[in-house]
């Protein structure tokens, strides 16, 4: 039973990923998503702050709340994987700009896909990971699932929206309305374990 709940977890989260990037891609035209990304100040605070200020909160967190070392290492991947899908679906509820939005994603995800290669090792070395072990992923093994259920569907829904603009609009919001069903499912699905011993 716990092994289904966890699959059925699993294919939500992608099913979500994917319904939500590709309603953004139906929706906005690529030069405003792309827009924000032309001005390097606001590119580089980006950077900064996702994959360095947010791995050395995490650092900070585990020194003040010492941590068994399963739970130290979700904090300290969580620290360094900027780019999360949630990402659009919480600027929608506070009503910011998806566009932007979008833009990070497609900022933060290609550099995650890269920085997680060399963050890893050094993360495992933190004293609180003592004991665990890893197997060393390549930037590809990283990189696919993340492509192709972020960035993939957002470059699909620009192609669909370029070719035929009459249409996106409807299909946005129908990809819209389906992706909030299955956010909803998500939330009160019953509850899968995260760590198992």
């Amino acid at each position: 039973m716990r092994a289904a709940l966890a699959q059925a977890a699993s294919i939500a989260i992608i099913i979500f990923a994917v319904s939500s990037m590709l309603s953004v891609g139906l929706a906005y035209p690529i030069g405003l998503i792309i827009g924000p990304l032309r001005e390097a100040r606001a590119v580089f605070r980006a950077l900064v702050a996702n994959f360095v200020l947010v791995p050395l909160l995490a650092i900070g967190i585990e020194r003040m709340i010492p941590l068994d070392p399963p739970l130290a290492l979700g904090l300290f991947l969580l620290a360094g994987s900027a780019g999360a899908p949630f990402l659009i679906k919480l600027a929608s509820a506070a009503r910011r700009d998806l566009a932007l939005s979008a833009a990070l994603l497609l900022l933060l995800v290609p550099v995650t896909v890269f920085f997680l290669p060399f963050y890893v090792p050094l993360a495992m070395a933190h004293p609180s990971l003592r004991g665990l072990s890893y197997d060393p992923s390549s930037i590809f093994a990283i990189g696919l699932p993340l492509l192709s259920t972020l960035i993939l569907p957002m470059v699909l829904g620009l192609l669909v929206k370029a070719l035929a603009p009459a249409g996106p609009r409807a299909s946005a919001r129908s990809a819209a309305s389906w992706r909030l069903s299955r956010w909803w499912w998500l939330l009160f699905r019953p509850s899968a374990p995260i760590f198992r011993s």
